[in-house]
């Protein structure tokens, strides 16, 4: 008499469909001061396997191999999490740009092409701005114009400079429209 034998589990892909993963965090074409962990999600119509993330610092063209930006060729490094995946970031330098892309592996072995990725320029630096009129002290009896200039030491595009004024006889700051 024969026995039925433990036999082998496998995953069956008839369609060969890779997964498809997606940066959510940091978004594309960003400037930001702060990046944690770098963040996205993957579907699939099997199992997922696992998904790596390849990080390029396109300033000096190389790569993080997982201890240091040493890598002359792309490296791949597994994240944490499969549906919800998380990678904690190296450190970025200041002024850099870099490129980060994803691409997942289902249990049927489908690999994802990559994407392009998400781009981004670490900017730690905060902007500078200066009133030019009035002049700081000047005694007016009039004042239709208040002009300054802004700067961004690391070239970046300033979305916007805001002022305030303030009544420094009763200490209330101007709310946009008189009365005070």
């Amino acid at each position: 008499t024969e026995s039925a034998g433990t036999g082998n589990s496998f995953y069956y892909d008839p369609s060969s469909t890779p997964p498809s993963s997606v940066i959510a965090m940091p978004t594309n074409n960003t400037r930001i001061n702060n990046i944690p962990t770098v963040s996205g999600t993957v579907t699939d119509n099997v199992l997922v396997s696992n998904v790596k993330v390849s990080l390029k610092k396109l300033t000096t063209n190389t790569y993080w191999d997982g201890f240091a930006w040493t890598a002359d060729a792309e490296t791949w490094i597994v994240t944490s999490g499969t549906t919800n995946w998380m990678f904690t970031s190296p450190a970025y330098v200041d002024g850099l740009t870099y490129l980060i892309k994803s691409k997942a592996t289902d249990a049927a072995g489908n690999v994802e092409t990559p994407l392009a990725g998400s781009s981004l320029i670490f900017d730690t630096q905060t902007p500078s701005s200066v009133v030019v009129v009035p002049s700081n002290g000047a005694k007016l009896n009039a004042l239709s114009l208040i002009t300054g200039t802004s700067t961004d030491p690391n070239s970046g595009t300033l979305t916007n400079a805001k002022i305030s004024i303030k009544n420094v006889s009763n200490t209330l700051y101007w709310p946009g429209s008189l009365p005070w």
